[in-house]
């Protein structure tokens, strides 16, 4: 940046002596040259500017990663910030968590300090007030009216609730919600926590008149189911011995763990018996039909033509398998035996031919004939006295 800020103020003064008619008047080719100064700082500005920006980016990105923590803060150092929060908040305050589970609550942010960019790290760790979460369920009662939430899901306690499209993370046995604009606490009347609360019909419930065409059916785990029967319908439990019976209206059904329940239309059965909460019992209710029945509107439920989709499925299901063909069991020797025969087979000959060449060269090599000495070769003079210089005269004269 303060490089930027130089270039800047260069770019300033190149252009006042531009425009100065007055300046360099006998010589205008020293303008063209500050002009193409001024050009080539301008680039060198450009370039910085998106070298930067390319820098910016990248940090962003890389702070942005859903990753970017488990890389920057280690396990020894998250032992030390969880600590370091509970003895600053209380443990009471601070979810009690595997140090690895924190990994998946921390969200990294940033923020700008000047030129620099600082990274933070966004612990959601502090439970400031405890809500029971109920999932609202329309379920029509025996004069076919129901209440119909404006959410399916509503946190409530005593000192206020919020309504949620849908369930938060979920820790343990909590579910972690963060502060949102969508999950603002309310304390003004109304009817659903008023009805959880304190089971009793709030002057602000508006019921609603349903009509069902056929069967209706909502799984609340593998436990607990709400059915609607507007008719009469004939109902087969198998659970160590067969029960039937006839039912009609809502019921909110309780299968026992392998146990089968049958209907015309669907079946029902519990195999792992995972139950995610418990039901909440409202006691038997003061009802004028003939108020609500002036109130309330009035709403048809048919359920979808799943004609195709059922008719696809069968034509899928019903397909013959594909028939993969089998390769013999005895199809793998007929492949690698002879190749490992012809290796066996290369690795004898190549060696019965190295050794063949080792002892034909033994065999070859001539014998090694008496070097002779230097005494062999320079033999003495039978007379030295008669020995001649003339020799020695002629290499003197080659050097």
């Amino acid at each position: 940046m303060s490089k930027l800020v130089e270039n800047q103020i260069k770019i300033n003064e190149t252009l006042k002596i531009i425009l100065d008619s007055d300046a360099y008047r006998d010589s205008s080719l020293i303008k063209y040259m500050k002009f193409a100064q001024h050009l080539a700082i301008i680039t060198e500005n450009i370039d910085d500017v998106i070298s930067e920006l390319i820098r910016i980016e990248n940090s962003l990105a890389f702070i942005r990663a859903s990753s970017a923590h488990h890389s920057m803060i280690s396990i020894k150092v998250l032992g030390k910030m969880i600590n370091r929060l509970i003895s600053i908040y209380g443990k009471e305050h601070v979810l009690e968590l595997e140090l690895r589970e924190y990994y998946e609550l921390i969200k990294p942010g940033y923020y700008f300090s000047g030129t620099r960019i600082v990274v933070i790290f966004k612990l959601p760790l502090f439970i400031k007030d405890s809500y029971d979460l109920y999932r609202l369920s329309i379920a029509p009662n025996k004069y076919q009216q129901a209440l119909i939430p404006p959410y399916p899901l509503i946190a409530t306690n005593r000192k206020g609730y919020v309504y949620m499209e849908a369930e938060c993370p979920k820790y343990n046995h909590w579910y972690l919600c963060g502060e949102k604009m969508d999950h603002q606490i309310r304390q003004q009347p109304d009817c659903t926590q008023e009805l959880i609360i304190n089971q009793a019909l709030d002057k602000t419930c508006q019921m609603t008149t349903i009509t069902l065409s056929r069967i209706s059916l909502e799984e609340l785990d593998e436990k607990h189911y709400i059915i609607s029967f507007p008719n009469a319908t004939k109902i087969h439990l198998r659970c160590a011995r067969d029960d039937y019976t006839i039912l009609s209206g809502t019921y909110l059904i309780t299968v026992p763990v392998n146990c089968f329940l049958f209907t015309s239309e669907f079946t029902i059965t519990n195999t792992n018996d995972q139950i995610e909460g418990r039901p909440l019992k409202i006691m038997k209710l003061p009802y004028d039909k003939e108020a609500h029945a002036n109130s309330s509107s009035h709403v048809y439920l048919k359920s979808i033509d799943l004609t195709r989709l059922h008719e696809a499925q069968h034509h899928l299901v019903t397909q013959p398998t594909l028939q993969i063909e089998q390769v013999p069991a005895n199809y793998l020797y007929h492949t690698t035996i002879p190749l490992y025969t012809i290796i066996l087979i290369s690795v004898l000959v190549v060696s019965g031919v190295l050794i063949l060449r080792h002892f034909g060269l033994l065999q070859r090599q001539p014998k090694v004939k008496n070097t002779p000495t230097r005494d062999d070769i320079y033999a003495k003079p039978e007379n030295p006295g008669s020995q001649k210089t003339a020799i020695f005269h002629h290499l003197k004269m080659q050097k």
